[in-house]
């Protein structure tokens, strides 16, 4: 998942100018990369982290990443609370 984020991050920017335009491309590629994948609770954690960090990064925000981990737990728990 890292590596379709840096390089529809890469080839984003060469193409894109607007950084909103960018992070919508990029969330984008990570849903299509999960409906690929299968939805496995592992792999929809990660897409929720990744997406977390590139709208965050998107906002020039800084990054605390217990933060991020703890949000992305709540997120899956509410979504389904027996995993």
């Amino acid at each position: 998942l890292t590596m379709v984020v840096v390089i529809t991050g890469l080839a984003g920017r060469l193409f894109l100018r607007s950084r909103s335009v960018l992070c919508i491309w990029c969330l984008c590629c990570v849903a299509v990369f999960v409906l690929l994948a299968g939805a496995s609770h592992s792999v929809v954690r990660a897409a929720i982290m990744c997406s977390l960090l590139i709208i965050a990064k998107s906002r020039l925000r800084r990054l605390h990443m217990p933060a991020v981990l703890f949000s992305s737990l709540v997120i899956c728990t509410l979504h389904d609370p027996l995993c």
